[in-house]
């Protein structure tokens, strides 16, 4: 009859090896947190640039509306923000400037973006892009 034959290995392995899985898990967290945070902000700049074009192009245009463009699709837009992940305490603000309309938006990270309301030479730039 065989006899089985018991292997102990030593304690320093054990050691070695929680530590290693502590600084692993602490900098999978760390990356995790990282990649969270460049999400919101390019989901609140993402929000904030379609509500800025989205003024831009309907300004004058709802009718019925004595309040301000921007107050009627703000609250709309900051609602759909506050939606996605990471971004519920995201806070932005819209105002209409002599040029154009220009927004803010802070997800943790703040952006400030600028569109005017008439931008000839950007559009052309655009076309001779495309080719057109």
């Amino acid at each position: 009859m065989k006899m089985k034959r018991e292997v102990w290995l030593e304690a320093s392995y054990t050691v070695e090896a929680s530590l290693v899985m502590a600084v692993a898990v602490f900098f999978l967290a760390a990356l995790l947190t990282g990649i969270f945070e460049v999400h919101s902000r390019v989901a609140g700049q993402f929000v904030l640039q379609e509500t800025l074009e989205r003024c831009v192009s309907w300004e004058g245009e709802i009718p019925g509306k004595e309040e301000q463009v921007s107050d009627a699709f703000k609250d709309d837009q900051l609602s759909r923000l506050r939606s996605f992940f990471w971004c519920g305490k995201a806070g932005m603000d819209i105002k209409e400037s002599a040029d154009g309309f220009e927004g803010w938006v802070d997800t943790g990270t703040e952006t400030e973006i600028h569109v005017k309301k008439y931008d000839p030479e950007g559009k052309l730039r655009l076309f001779r892009a495309f080719g057109i």
